[in-house]
C-alpha cells in the first residue's frame, strides 16, 4: 500500500524541501490562484430561486443568471439552454 499525505505532511515535507513534484504543483496552484483579486457580491437569493423555478434550472445556474441580471453585466456562458434564458431576461452574452 502507498502512504498516505495530508495537507499538514505535505507542508511538513515542504519545510524539509522533500515535497513530490505534485505537492509543488499543488502548492504552486494555490499561490497562483490567491494571487486573484475577488470581490464578494450578495446575490438576491429568493429571486435566483424563483429563475430556477420559472425556468427550471439548476439553483446553480439561476445565481449566475441572477448576479448578470443584477449587476447589468454580461454572462458567458457556451451553455445553449442558459443562452435561451438569458436573452429572454435582457443579459447580454459573450461567447
Amino acid at each position: 500500500m502507498g502512504s498516505v499525505r495530508t495537507p499538514s505532511s505535505a507542508v511538513n515535507l515542504a519545510s524539509k524541501g522533500t515535497v513530490p513534484n505534485a505537492s509543488k504543483e499543488a502548492l504552486s496552484a494555490y499561490d497562483a490562484v490567491s494571487s486573484i483579486p475577488v470581490r464578494l457580491i450578495s446575490v438576491d437569493i429568493q429571486q435566483a430561486l424563483k429563475l430556477a423555478l420559472d425556468y427550471n434550472i439548476y439553483a446553480y445556474d439561476a445565481y449566475f443568471l441572477q448576479y448578470a441580471k443584477q449587476l447589468s453585466s454580461p454572462l458567458i456562458t457556451l451553455d445553449k439552454r442558459m443562452k435561451k434564458i438569458a436573452r429572454d431576461l435582457n443579459i447580454e452574452i459573450v461567447e
